[in-house]
C-alpha cells in the first residue's frame, strides 16, 4: 500500500508553455510546499513537457510529471486522477487548469486546513474564479464582473456552488466519475451533486483562483454561446476532443454590446438556477438545501422538486451520462427556475449599475 496523502493537486497540460510560467511561479509562491503537484503531459509537441520536468521543483521531487499519450482532458484528468490515488494514497484529488493559477499564497494552504479540520464526511471543495485578460472588452469585463459577484455571493449564502475552477473532491466521489463518465464536460457540477446525493458536505476555499477567458474569447461563436448560455458550447468544447483549438493568443473578437446586456444577465441568471441552485434540491436526501433556497430566494419549495422535477429526484445513475443534459434543460422550463433568475437578475444589475455609473 502506498502511504497515503490527504491532498494531491493534477494539472493537465497540453501545449500550455505560453500559460505555464505564470502557473509555476504562482505555485513556487504558495505558502504550502508539502501537497504533491502533478502534471499529466498530454501530447503536447511544444515546450510543455521540458519546462514541467526541468523546473527546480520537479528535479526536488516536490512536483510530479507523468504521461497521458491519449490526447484529451478527460483522459489527462483521469490519469492524474488515477496516479494520485494508486500511487500516492490520496483520499482527495484537486484540478487546476495550465492557464490558471491561485490569486492567493495561502490557497493551497487553506486546502490542507479544511481537510485537516474536516470530518470523513466532505465530499467536494469549491473556490471562486475569475476570468483574466478580458481588459479589451470592458462592457463584457464589467458586465462578467457582476455576474462573478453575484455568484461569489451566492455561494457564500447558499453554502454550496459547483464548479471545476481548483475544485476538490474525495476520492470516492471522483474516481466513479472517471469510471462511468465519457467526457469532462460539468466534472464540477456532476462530482459535487454525486457528493451531494452520497450525503458529503461541501466546502469553499476563499482564495480565487484566476483562470484564462482565452476559450470564451476564442471566437465571437464562442463568445456569444458563453454569454448566453447556449449548452453546446459546453457540450461539444474542445476539452472533450482530440483536436485541440489553437488559443495562444486568441483571436481579437468585438465587445459585448451595451445594449446587450441585459439578455446577458438574464441568460446567466437562467444558468445560475437551472444549474447551479435547483439541481441542489434535487439532490439533497436532507432537504437542507430545499429549504435553503426557499429562503434564500423565497420560492415555493413545491416549486423546486414538484412537477416533472418529481422524476428526477436522487437519480443519481444520470449524474454521469449524456441524461444529465436532459435533466437541465428540463429544469430550465420550469417555474422555480424562472423565479430564481429573476431575483439573480436584478442582483446582477445592482451589482453592474454602481460599477459602471449606469442606472
Amino acid at each position: 500500500m502506498p502511504s497515503r496523502v490527504e491532498f494531491a493537486l493534477v494539472i493537465p497540460v497540453h501545449n500550455e508553455e505560453r500559460y505555464l510560467p505564470t502557473l509555476s511561479e504562482s505555485l513556487r509562491r504558495q505558502s504550502c510546499t508539502d501537497v504533491p503537484i502533478v502534471f499529466v503531459n498530454n501530447g503536447s509537441t511544444d515546450g510543455s513537457d521540458a519546462l514541467m520536468r526541468e523546473s527546480d521543483a520537479a528535479r526536488a521531487g516536490r512536483w510530479l510529471c507523468i504521461d497521458e499519450p491519449r490526447v484529451g482532458k478527460f483522459s489527462a484528468m483521469a490519469a492524474g486522477a488515477d496516479f494520485c490515488v494508486q500511487q500516492l494514497g490520496a483520499r482527495h484529488v484537486g484540478f487546476l487548469d495550465a492557464d490558471s493559477y491561485p490569486g492567493e499564497v495561502d490557497w493551497l494552504r487553506t486546502h490542507a486546513r479544511i481537510l485537516a479540520d474536516a470530518h470523513r464526511d466532505l465530499g467536494y471543495i469549491h473556490s471562486p474564479y475569475r476570468y483574466v485578460g478580458l481588459e479589451h472588452l470592458p462592457t463584457f469585463a464589467a458586465a462578467y464582473a457582476a455576474c462573478a459577484a453575484v455568484m461569489r455571493s451566492i455561494g457564500e449564502t447558499v453554502g454550496w456552488f459547483a464548479n471545476s475552477a481548483g475544485a476538490v473532491y474525495a476520492s470516492t466521489v471522483v474516481m466513479p466519475f472517471f469510471r462511468s463518465a465519457s467526457t469532462a464536460t460539468e466534472i464540477g457540477l456532476r462530482c459535487s451533486l454525486f457528493a451531494l446525493s452520497e450525503g458529503l458536505r461541501a466546502s469553499m476555499n476563499p482564495g480565487q483562483v484566476m483562470t484564462s477567458a482565452r476559450r470564451i474569447v476564442a471566437s465571437a461563436d464562442n463568445l456569444h454561446a458563453w454569454c448566453f448560455y447556449a449548452r453546446r458550447f459546453y457540450v461539444n468544447k474542445d476539452i472533450n476532443t482530440t483536436a485541440k483549438q489553437t488559443l495562444n493568443p486568441p483571436a481579437p473578437v468585438a465587445d459585448l454590446p451595451v445594449e446587450m446586456v441585459g439578455r446577458f444577465f438574464a441568460r446567466q441568471a437562467i444558468k445560475f438556477a437551472a444549474r447551479n441552485l435547483i439541481p441542489l434540491a434535487l439532490f439533497d436526501r436532507s432537504d437542507h438545501f430545499t429549504d435553503r433556497l426557499s429562503a434564500v430566494f423565497d420560492v415555493v419549495p413545491d416549486e423546486l422538486i414538484g412537477g416533472a422535477l418529481r422524476s428526477f429526484r436522487f437519480r443519481t445513475d444520470l449524474i454521469f451520462t449524456d441524461q444529465f443534459e436532459t435533466l437541465l434543460a428540463a429544469i430550465e422550463q420550469t417555474p422555480a427556475s424562472a423565479a430564481l433568475a429573476q431575483r439573480i437578475d436584478a442582483l446582477m444589475w445592482a451589482e453592474y449599475g454602481p460599477a459602471t455609473g449606469r442606472p
